[in-house]
């Protein structure tokens, strides 16, 4: 998604007047999202191999003391799946959460992204129909801003996408280095008491790696993201106007977390204004970014985004991230 996005932008920002861009942006667009379907398929081939070689596989699968897709039957039912009878229904399952979660990522980091897919010939609603759960989505109608800007407009809206992509990722493979963790404690050394103690400490680990706030993963990221968008050539009102990367739809979701409704005007002044404004930088930056960076499962708008686990086997997870004594832990993933 990002690939046509990025395509159909460099139309819309860079080369308005182009009459031939649409349609190379069509052609473009068509290939760099062929792919999505046979990664689909090859993940739940990959998921049918690993969790259902002998065809036995299924009980462990939704039992709570084993990996706990039982816990999951709403979350499916809500993206397709009615039953989680067989093994080939659970990784369908897998792949419809994590589908929808990634464009989830896309519309947060991308508010003008429904738009720049129709522009490339697509059906946002038909083919991405996660992008509308996230409220927050606005359309420039092809609108660019000056041309001396474009450039420099279009450098920031493609490091916006990136960071978000790599915060998700950051995120995630924390989350699941801590949970592999806790689940080899639970499965294979049940009978090992010290083995939650050193897998808690594990998590402690990973989490300072991540939010440390002068090298933490999270802190370079976000001085990734304001280094690009605080070009000179910028202003908040073209991160943030429909006709630029159209921020100004997710001041509800920034105020949500905590960095209020005017947050374009006061992380601008605090990453030009301010060498040693760092970590205000970061947090300003992954809010821009990403949205949900902060935000707990409690927290989550059931209303604006449809109610589902985080990942699969939510259920599971929420009740062996709480057998650790780190509450931060609870609450950041």
């Amino acid at each position: 998604m990002q690939k046509c996005l990025n395509i159909a932008s460099t139309c819309v920002q860079l080369k308005p007047d182009d009459g031939a861009c649409r349609a190379k942006a069509i052609v473009g667009c068509g290939k760099a999202l062929a792919g999505i379907g046979a990664d689909a398929l090859k993940l739940e081939g990959t998921l049918l191999k690993a969790c259902d070689a002998d065809g036995q596989g299924l009980p462990d699968l939704l039992d709570l003391k084993g990996i706990g897709f039982a816990a999951e039957q709403a979350p499916c039912a809500t993206e397709g799946t009615a039953s989680l009878g067989t093994v080939a229904s659970v990784a369908g399952c897998i792949r419809a959460q994590h589908s929808c979660r990634a464009e989830h990522v896309v519309a947060i980091a991308a508010p003008r992204a429904g738009e720049l897919l129709a522009f490339a010939g697509r059906q946002p609603g038909a083919e991405f129909p996660c992008l509308g759960d996230v409220a927050g989505a606005v359309s420039g109608n092809t609108g660019v801003i000056p041309a001396p800007k474009a450039k420099a407009l279009f450098k920031c809206g493609k490091t916006i996408e990136k960071v978000a992509v790599d915060l998700t990722k950051a995120r995630a493979k924390s989350a699941q280095s801590c949970i592999i963790a806790g689940m080899t404690c639970l499965q294979l050394k049940s009978d090992d008491l010290l083995c939650l103690p050193k897998a808690s400490i594990k998590c402690g680990k990973l989490l300072d790696k991540l939010n440390d706030p002068a090298n933490g993963t999270l802190a370079k990221l976000g001085d990734k993201l304001v280094t690009v968008c605080s070009d000179p050539e910028l202003s908040p009102f073209d991160l943030g106007g429909s006709a630029g990367l159209g921020f100004d739809a997710q001041m509800f979701r920034c105020g949500e977390l905590g960095f209020g409704s005017r947050v374009w005007t006061a992380s601008w002044d605090a990453s030009t204004h301010s060498s040693s404004a760092t970590q205000a930088r970061s947090r300003s930056a992954r809010c821009r970014a990403c949205g949900n960076s902060r935000r707990s499962s409690a927290s989550r708008s059931p209303s604006s985004e449809k109610a589902r686990g985080a990942s699969s086997g939510a259920g599971r997870r929420r009740s062996l991230m709480a057998r650790y004594d780190d509450g931060e832990w609870q609450s950041s993933f």
